[in-house]
C-alpha cells in the first residue's frame, strides 16, 4: 500500500529548498520527528539508507551543498594557518587534503546526523578530475549519539567528548567547473564503525548539479573546498554554523 506520509518524509524537503534553514526549525520538521518515531530496525534498514529523488535547481553561479546536515563552519581559510576541527582533532586544510596549497580556500564543513540523507551530491556541473582514497586520518572520533546530543539539543560542539583516536576512511572527489573556471573538492570522512564510502563516479565522468557522487555509510563529516588558485574569487557565503542544508539543493556560495 502506498504510504503518502512516508513518501513525503523520504523524498520532500522544506521550501524554498535552496535556502538553508535554522537547525531549530529543522528539528521541528517531519524528517527529524519521523526518524525519532521509528523502531530501531526500521530506522537502520530503511530510513538511514534512503536515497531520495531530488530535482536539482540548475543555477550556474551558485555552488550547492554536497551533503545533508548541519553546517559547523563556513568561510575563507588559509590552508596552512587556519585549523579545522575534523572529528575532534585540529587540522589545516592542507593536512586534510594532503596537499601543499598556498592559496586561500573557501570552505564549508557539514556534520551528517544519523537522521540526514548520506548521499553525496555534485555541488556544480563539470567533469570529475580526481577520485582518490587517502590514507586514514587519525582523529579523536566522536560517538554519534553524544555529538548529536550537543548539536541537536544544546546547539553546540563539545570537543571534550571526542576522547578516543580512531582511523577514518577519507575519500576525495575533485570536479572542474568549466563555466565558473574553478576546481571544487569534496572530502568525505566515514564513521569509525563501518568506514565505507561507495563511489558512483570515476575520473573523466561528466556530472551535473545534484547528481549522486558517493554514499557515506555511517559517515558523520564532510568538507567542500574551493581553492582560489590564480583567480581571486568573489564569493558570498550564504550559510552559517548551525544552519541545516540539503545536498544538491541548498546554495552555500554565490559567485558574483
Amino acid at each position: 500500500m502506498f504510504d503518502e506520509k512516508l513518501y513525503k518524509v523520504l523524498h520532500s524537503v522544506p521550501k524554498p529548498f535552496w535556502k538553508p534553514i535554522p537547525l531549530k526549525e529543522w528539528l521541528k520538521g517531519d524528517e527529524y520527528q519521523f526518524g525519532q518515531s521509528l523502531p530501531s530496525y526500521a530506522f537502520m534498514e530503511v530510513f538511514f539508507n534512503r536515497m531520495p529523488i531530488r530535482i536539482a535547481y540548475q543555477k550556474r553561479n551558485w555552488i550547492f551543498a554536497p551533503f545533508d546536515g548541519v553546517v559547523v563552519h563556513a568561510g575563507k581559510y588559509d590552508p596552512d594557518k587556519d585549523v579545522l576541527d575534523v572529528k575532534g582533532r585540529g587540522y589545516t586544510i592542507n593536512q586534510v587534503l594532503e596537499t601543499e596549497m598556498e592559496c586561500d580556500c573557501w570552505v564549508v564543513g557539514v556534520f551528517l546526523t544519523a537522521f540526514s540523507v548520506h548521499l553525496v551530491r555534485s555541488p556544480v556541473t563539470g567533469v570529475v578530475k580526481r577520485v582518490e582514497s587517502l590514507p586514514p586520518i587519525v582523529t579523536a572520533n566522536m560517538y554519534m549519539d553524544l555529538a548529536e546530543m550537543g548539536l541537536l539539543v544544546d546547539k553546540k560542539v563539545y570537543p571534550e567528548r571526542f576522547d578516543f583516536a580512531y582511523k577514518n576512511q577519507r575519500e576525495i572527489v575533485e570536479i572542474y567547473d568549466p563555466y565558473n573556471k574553478i576546481d571544487v573538492i569534496i572530502v568525505s570522512v566515514a564513521d569509525r564503525n563501518v568506514d565505507n564510502i561507495l563511489n558512483y563516479r570515476r575520473e573523466g565522468d561528466l556530472t551535473r548539479i545534484g547528481q549522486r557522487l558517493q554514499f557515506v555509510t555511517w559517515g558523520s563529516y564532510g568538507l567542500l573546498v574551493i581553492p582560489e588558485n590564480e583567480r581571486k574569487l568573489n564569493l558570498n557565503v550564504v550559510v552559517s554554523p548551525m544552519d541545516y542544508v540539503y545536498g544538491g539543493l541548498t546554495c552555500v556560495f554565490e559567485i558574483n
